[in-house]
């Protein structure tokens, strides 16, 4: 049965995305599990180092990536 707002199959779905270096879709899930469970660290964490790291510069972006690994204060 599938449950719409878990966030847990679009966290799986991003790992597999950037397993096989699609980050444009890993950063669709990862964004997507946020939106269904702002405090799903493992996908903050996954979307943070993409932003940072990636080798495509249209994709990579330091500046959000910092931002979603500062906490809110």
């Amino acid at each position: 049965r599938l449950a719409p707002s878990d966030p847990h199959p679009h966290y799986l779905q991003g790992k597999a995305a950037r397993r096989q270096g699609r980050s444009a879709a890993a950063i669709a899930h990862f964004r997507t599990a946020l939106r269904l469970d702002p405090a799903d660290l493992r996908s903050l964490t996954f979307l943070a180092q993409i932003l940072a790291a990636d080798r495509d510069v249209q994709i990579r972006n330091g500046t959000e990536a910092v931002a979603l690994a500062t906490p809110s204060m």
